[in-house]
């Protein structure tokens, strides 16, 4: 892998930039880009640690992405429209890392309709089967909502809980999550309320997902976020939401867990 001098690769993004009001011609510009710092393309199918690849990959080394965002994401902000459509052209390379930067630079656009953001999400999710733009998808792109639109990102995870497909429901889950552990947003009530019209039977491979909701619930609530727990449990008999409720018993003190166990 070719080593990064920064000048040079700060210069490199500078006069990718230049091309940011020309989406096609950008997308181009930055597969040549990555193309100049990898070796060689990863095939499809290659396992990257524990998760199985789908797209081909660059391979780039991270702080390419990372300065070509530092240099895009003030023209993302200025010009959404135009933003919008970057992210659309990135999108459509069945590669790893423009895929990643459609979702990093569409986490950075501002709009007066937030739809424009969560649907494209879900629309990408709809059909994404890279386990690595799952987190990609939920976090980075959902940054903008999460900062400045904090009830169209629970909106946004209403949707996703409404779609039929355990994917969208993930997606939902971790965009929430990072909701939780990453801002200060106040209204609790209102997570409350999105997460009583969840589907049940909970999915034995979403259980995780909801337990790192309920974990960071607790952190930010847990006399709240027990009493919410105790009501839910008292109305459903499903078996995930119960194993969710077990694994939430370390999180608690034992006058705490003695009250959840009870529930149980």
């Amino acid at each position: 892998m070719p080593s990064v001098q920064l000048t040079r690769l700060r210069q490199q993004a500078v006069e990718l930039a230049e091309f940011f009001p020309q989406p096609e011609a950008f997308a181009r510009r930055l597969e040549l880009l990555l193309e100049s710092y990898s070796v060689k393309p990863s095939r499809k199918g290659e396992v990257k640690g524990a998760q199985q690849a789908v797209l081909p990959s660059y391979r780039a080394p991270a702080q390419v992405l990372k300065q070509i965002l530092l240099e895009c994401r003030a023209l993302a902000a200025d010009a959404p429209e135009l933003s919008l459509a970057v992210c659309d052209e990135l999108w459509q390379r069945r590669m790893l890392e423009p895929r990643q930067l459609a979702a990093l630079l569409l986490g950075h656009t501002p709009t007066e309709n937030t739809a424009e953001i969560s649907n494209r999400i879900r629309a990408w999710n709809e059909k994404n089967r890279e386990p690595a733009l799952l987190d990609e998808l939920a976090v980075e792109a959902t940054q903008w909502l999460r900062e400045a639109q904090p009830y169209a990102l629970i909106a946004f995870f209403s949707a996703c809980l409404d779609a039929d497909t355990w994917r969208q429901h993930a997606l939902g889950l971790l965009a929430l999550e990072a909701l939780l552990g990453e801002t200060d947003f106040p209204d609790l009530p209102a997570v409350y309320k999105a997460l009583e019209q969840g589907t049940e039977p909970i999915e034995k491979r979403l259980r995780a997902y909801w337990l790192d909701v309920y974990v960071a619930m607790l952190d930010k609530a847990p006399q709240e976020t027990l009493y919410h727990l105790q009501q839910r449990l008292a109305a459903s008999e499903d078996q995930g939401l119960h194993w969710v409720a077990r694994q939430l018993l370390e999180h608690l003190g034992a006058e705490d867990q003695a009250a959840l166990r009870a529930a149980l």
